[in-house]
This record gives structure tokens, C-alpha cells and sequence, in this order.
């Protein structure tokens, strides 16, 4: 063995790519389960009438918690999404229209549940989900972009490509034509 050389086995280079897509599915599960939790327990308080009564700090901190959880699991959740589903955009329309209901119509159960939009609870509870919503809609934004980015960078060459599959298939169907023998192929 030369003189300041030790023997290690050559290890493989990390695909780092591959071990965020293969963690991606774990991190969405908990992602859902902590985001159900949030948004549940800010159903449990809107539609259970708990924000029309006087309000303790220690559930405005409780609400806050959750609006944490809920704004921290829409993100992690939304692009493990996207990470999982790269080939097929419509998972991620699909949560850009969860992310939309939970911005847009959040307000409106809270409207609609009488509670008053001046209490610093339902203020904690708006400015939270939507929050998650929007973080979840910008999230999805993006991936659609890529999407159409992609298409547009590909989408013509793959395009003129295939015309000229059908080009050549339609010279090989000439009658009389040196293509058409059946060695023509073997070309």
C-alpha cells in the first residue's frame, strides 16, 4: 500500500434527487394528518360556537399552535405532493382547490357562524388559513408553471418530431417505391 494511502471501499455518489422523492410520501402523510388535526380543530371551534363566547388566552395560544401546524403542513404537504406526482400535474390542481377552499372559504363558515370578526380569535383563525391556503395555491402556481415552461421548451420539438415519424411512414406506403420492399426496412 502506498505511503499515506488507506483503503476505503469506493462508495456510490448520493442521488439526493431520489432520497427527497423517496421520503417525499412519509413527509405527505404527516403533512395530511397534522393539516386534518389543524384544520379540524379550527372547524371544532368555528362551527361549535367556541369563538362567539369569551375567549381564554390559553386557547388564543391554542389557536395560534394549530395556525402554525396548519400553515407548516400546507407547505411541506403541497410540495411533497408535487414531488410525487411530477409526471401528472392534476394532484397539484387538485390541492390548489383544497388550498383555495381553506383561503377563500374559510372566512366565509366564520362569516356565516356569527362569530365577531373583531375578536382577536377569529382574527388569529382567518389570518391563518389564509395563509396555508395561499401558501398552497403559490405552491401549485409554481408547479404548473414548470409544467407549461417544460411544454413550451419541449412541446414543438416533440411535435415536429412526430411529423416526421408520419412523413416517413407515409413514404414507406408510396406503391412502386424502393422503400416499399419488404429489405427496405433492414435500411
Amino acid at each position: 500500500m502506498a505511503l499515506g494511502k488507506s483503503y476505503r471501499p469506493e462508495r456510490k455518489a448520493t442521488d439526493w434527487y431520489e432520497v427527497l422523492v423517496g421520503w417525499a410520501a412519509t413527509l405527505f402523510k404527516l403533512a395530511l394528518a397534522a393539516f386534518i388535526l389543524a384544520y379540524g380543530y379550527y372547524m371544532w371551534a368555528v362551527l361549535g360556537g367556541y369563538l362567539r363566547q369569551t375567549v381564554t388566552p390559553r386557547i388564543i395560544s391554542n389557536l395560534n399552535l394549530m395556525g402554525n401546524v396548519l400553515v407548516g403542513a400546507s407547505i411541506v404537504g403541497t410540495i411533497c405532493l408535487c414531488l410525487m406526482t411530477l409526471d401528472e400535474v392534476a394532484w397539484a390542481v387538485l390541492a390548489g382547490i383544497v388550498g383555495a377552499f381553506v383561503a377563500f372559504g374559510t372566512p366565509q363558515i366564520l362569516a356565516s357562524s356569527g362569530a365577531g370578526a373583531q375578536s382577536q380569535a377569529v382574527q388569529i383563525v382567518l389570518r391563518h388559513s389564509v395563509n396555508a391556503g395561499i401558501a398552497i395555491i403559490a405552491i401549485v402556481a409554481v408547479r404548473v408553471l414548470w409544467e407549461i415552461w417544460l411544454y413550451v421548451a419541449t412541446g414543438p420539438k416533440r411535435t415536429k418530431e412526430e411529423r416526421e415519424i408520419e412523413e416517413e411512414k407515409e413514404k414507406l406506403k408510396k406503391p412502386g417505391a424502393v422503400t416499399a420492399r419488404w429489405w427496405a426496412r433492414c435500411w
